[in-house]
């Protein structure tokens, strides 16, 4: 079986329902009601926000996960998914109140320049007051620190290891090189390219917006080169 195929199989395993996400993204998003979620992934948060009365879209470019947020879906929910590449949201032809965009997934973009034109579009599709929500790796300090990886991840419900190894590149980038091992001895690899980009390159990104706000984490700490996690709040 493939990588992916075990991934998505375990998806929810891996990256279980962190109820301090749900709470940053519903304060945030207080007075937003239309919501965009960028690489959706299983559509945790989607069908979160969808119980809190939101009107979400969920869009994903890989196929697996759109299909695991259909299966989660209830009767009453009124989620909108579909397969799609987050460089194409204009083709939605709709305008949000909300976008947000988490899991490290903005960094899978190909280069800077896509990275950067993708947030413009966010802003072209925002209402008037919108906001954007973004999170990554503080690859400041995996680059200050020479980190080899991010701590692994254990499931013991799951009998299995997420390892995230980093290797870096002479080209800039990393690659992500992510095993997940079974207590059975059963091993899946899977290497991807990362575009390592800075606090200072991403600030630059977000010109157009009125303000925005670097935290350290989803628990609104300050954002330091000791913050693993890099939160990102932007207001239209």
């Amino acid at each position: 079986m493939k990588f992916y195929d075990i991934l998505s199989k375990y998806y929810d395993t891996i990256f279980p329902f962190s109820k301090i996400k749900k709470e940053f993204l519903m304060e945030e998003f207080s007075n937003q009601e239309r919501i965009l979620d960028v690489a959706c992934g299983s559509g945790t948060y989607s069908l979160e926000l969808d119980e809190e009365g939101k009107k979400v879209t969920a869009i994903d470019l890989d196929e697996k996960m759109v299909e695991l947020l259909r299966k989660k879906k209830i009767p009453s929910s009124k989620v909108s998914e579909m397969v799609m590449d987050m460089t194409k949201i204009k083709e939605l032809n709709q305008e949000f109140d909300g976008i947000f965009c988490i899991g490290n997934s903005l960094v899978h973009l190909p280069n800077k320049k896509v990275i950067a034109d993708f947030i413009d579009d966010c802003y072209d599709v925002l209402s008037e007051n919108g906001k954007m929500i973004i999170q990554v790796i503080n690859y400041d300090k995996i680059l200050k620190d020479n980190m080899k990886g991010l701590p692994d991840i254990v499931r013991d419900e799951g009998g299995l290891k997420f390892i995230r190894d980093y290797i870096m590149k002479n080209n800039g980038n990393i690659e992500f090189k992510g095993t997940i091992k079974f207590h059975s001895g059963e091993e899946y690899v899977n290497s991807v390219e990362l575009v390592p980009i800075l606090k200072d390159e991403l600030q630059a990104c977000f010109k157009r917006f009125e303000k925005v706000t670097f935290y350290g984490g989803f628990d609104k700490k300050p954002w330091s080169l000791a913050t693993l996690p890099t939160v990102i709040v932007a207001e239209k």
